[in-house]
């Protein structure tokens, strides 16, 4: 069997019927949920009991796996020296690893699976700086729902990322001739990360 694309997908402020639509289209048949709470005051209709049940009756199968893949550690030491969640460090953490782990090995089984969170667009989720970015460096074929139903690859939002930050990263220039894509491009994630990454109050952390 070959191996299937993973897809990313934000609910934000889909309605359940337009979720589904978006995940079909796709011929997605597992959700995997990276939120860290997988709750909703606003959107009720994606919380964990209510998703699960509603996909089972919609063909879709789910999993939570909030805890590895999630935005919100409770660990201080995967803190950059801001405060927040930095996440190479996360990437490094075994749980983090297992969980890509279980993830690769449904797609190498031919497992059309994708990635859920809250935030509409890539690039204001960890789901692509966190996730997708390790993925995609272990050869998968990553490819991001967005909230028209549109598709883009990891690649594609790679360049407007590199775009977005454009004035923040590194050039080739005179000087520096030989600054390549790989380099900018781990510069534009580190910025994303510096924007999006959450900063924990002490309460939210636990010491050993």
């Amino acid at each position: 069997m070959s191996r299937a694309p993973i897809f990313t997908i934000g609910h934000s402020d889909r309605t359940w019927e337009e979720l589904v639509e978006a995940l079909k289209n796709c011929a997605v048949k597992f959700v995997v949920d990276v939120r860290t709470t997988p709750y909703s005051t606003r959107y009720p209709q994606f919380n964990t009991e209510v998703l699960r049940e509603s996909l089972s009756r919609s063909a879709l199968k789910y999993l939570h796996l909030g805890a590895p893949l999630g935005a919100r550690p409770n660990d201080p030491r995967l803190l950059d020296g801001d405060g927040r969640v930095w996440y190479p460090k996360v990437r490094q953490t075994a749980e983090f690893k297992g969980a890509i782990q279980r993830v690769e090995k449904g797609a190498d089984s031919g497992h059309r699976l994708a990635l859920l969170c809250m935030e509409p667009h890539p690039c204001e989720c960890h789901r692509f700086p966190m996730i997708a970015y390790q993925l995609a460096r272990d050869g998968y074929e990553v490819q991001h729902i967005l909230r028209d139903g549109s598709v883009k690859t990891q690649a594609e939002i790679e360049s407007e990322l590199l775009e977005r930050f454009a004035n923040k990263i590194p050039q080739p220039n005179l000087f520096q001739p030989e600054v390549g894509r790989a380099e900018r491009l781990e510069a534009a994630y580190e910025q994303l990360n510096i924007e999006i990454g959450w900063k924990p109050r002490p309460a939210d952390l636990t010491v050993d």
